[in-house]
């Protein structure tokens, strides 16, 4: 049973998601939520006075409210980093028992280029994970019209 579960956000549209699947689980086992956002270092203008990009805190309270409406006790923090080994070190600091985080589904190619988050969490989380997949939009299928046999 998951009594600490550490939510990873990354202001990807599948937030709400990644967000409603932990949201599912500790109501579930009556675990605690701690929502994550990690600001990554090379995002921070060394110019410009620092700020956390979206999801800001009122973003974050919102969902920490959300949690505690349905009965859930959660809190939220943001952190400046390297975001595939904060989380997992976050996430032992805090002794979760789980990290929920989204995948966005790159391809071997963008995944090499671009580096993968959830992949490194996988391998290096020292609790179980739980990568809640992005959707495939539907809408770009076309529907297929069923054909009808007709018998002489």
């Amino acid at each position: 049973m998951f009594q600490k579960i550490l939510v990873a956000l990354d202001n990807a549209k599948m937030d709400t998601h990644v967000f409603d699947e932990a949201l599912a689980l500790a109501k579930a086992t009556g675990a605690h939520l701690r929502l994550l956002y990690v600001v990554p270092a090379c995002d921070v203008g060394y110019a410009q006075p620092y700020t956390f990009n979206q999801p800001n805190p009122h973003r974050l309270r919102s969902l920490v409210e959300q949690a505690n409406n349905a009965g859930v006790k959660a809190d939220f923090t943001e952190h400046l980093g390297d975001p595939a080994a904060d989380i997992c070190a976050i996430a032992q600091r805090w002794d979760a028992d789980l990290i929920v985080l989204g995948r966005r589904g790159l391809s071997r190619l963008g995944e090499l280029l671009h580096g993968s988050v959830s992949n490194y969490v996988l391998h290096h989380a020292p609790c179980a994970v739980l990568v809640v997949q992005e959707k495939k939009s539907t809408s770009q299928s076309t529907p297929t019209t069923p054909k009808r046999e007709t018998t002489a």
